[in-house]
């Protein structure tokens, strides 16, 4: 398979580069968990509201602030694609090896990047380009079940909410 460097898109500012793999990876996967912590914290600031709680403690960033903190670790994770990649050739691994290694390792990435639904339609579409490549050059075929899976979870993730959130009521304050 031969490394055709790929243009950098214009909304990736700075590309990320690492030592190796492993640290790209550990990063990467240090964003995900961050992004659905956030998304916790959001999803727990909407119930407060729909239950009429009005505090909260002075340490839980608002849900204003999860989102743009969703929205700016989604950014580095597309920032870290064109490296894991080998679209920036001076990468070591930037063998046919290190490629599936490193495309592996993003799909997990990806997929947190889809799910938290904050990329611009341009950000999407580059990412939807990047699971082909990964699917189609790299060679590994489950990446293209990546979007109708997030499609299938995010559809049966507000089917639970629904049934299972907002069919609770909160208690009054009598109670």
């Amino acid at each position: 398979m031969a490394v055709v460097p790929a243009i950098i898109p214009s909304f990736i500012k700075e590309p990320h580069e690492y030592p190796g793999l492993m640290p790209s990876s550990a990063w990467n996967h240090y964003r995900c968990m961050r992004i659905r912590m956030l998304e916790v914290i959001r999803f727990l600031h909407q119930r407060r509201i729909r239950c009429g709680i009005k505090t909260v403690a002075d340490n839980v960033p608002s849900e204003e602030q999860c989102t743009a903190e969703i929205r700016n670790l989604a950014t580095d994770i597309l920032a870290s694609i064109p490296w894991i990649l080998g679209d920036i050739s001076d990468r070591n691994e930037s063998t046919c090896q290190g490629m599936a290694i490193g495309s592996l390792m993003l799909l997990w990435p990806i997929r947190a990047c889809i799910m938290a639904e904050c990329l611009t339609p341009e950000e999407h579409q580059w990412v939807m380009c990047k699971i082909a490549y990964i699917s189609d050059e790299v060679g590994i075929a489950s990446a293209n079940t990546l979007p109708k899976h997030c499609e299938d979870f995010k559809k049966s993730e507000s089917q639970w909410f629904k049934e299972h959130v907002l069919a609770i009521q909160p208690k009054s304050p009598a109670d």
